[in-house]
């Protein structure tokens, strides 16, 4: 899964590109978390070293082992950034739902 991040209100300026091709990135300190969306159970919890997200060149991604979700489920992704050593901290529910088809 990889991630598109920009400002959601940009500052407004003249130029000749748009700004919404600039892409950013989440912190460093930024997880994932896996949530059932019928029983709003918590299948991966946030950890720091097994749901870190991850980045490269083009932004942020995450990848994703699908063998131990059950299919013909829904799942929400669910995303936590903190900047400052922890000091501020920003959860990320924008209702990201996906599920899993059978073969």
């Amino acid at each position: 899964v990889r991630f598109l991040v920009r400002e959601k209100y940009p500052t407004l300026s003249y130029a000749t590109s748009s700004y919404y091709l600039q892409t950013k990135r989440f912190p460093t300190s930024s997880y994932f978390q896996i949530q059932d969306v019928v029983t709003d159970e918590i299948i991966l919890p946030f950890d720091p070293t097994g749901t870190k997200l991850n980045c490269d060149t083009n932004g942020n991604y995450l990848k994703l082992d699908c063998t131990s979700l059950m299919p013909e489920r829904k799942y929400k992704l669910v995303l936590k950034s903190e900047w400052g050593g922890g000091d501020t901290v920003k959860i990320i529910d924008e209702n990201f739902v996906f599920g899993i088809k059978r073969n």
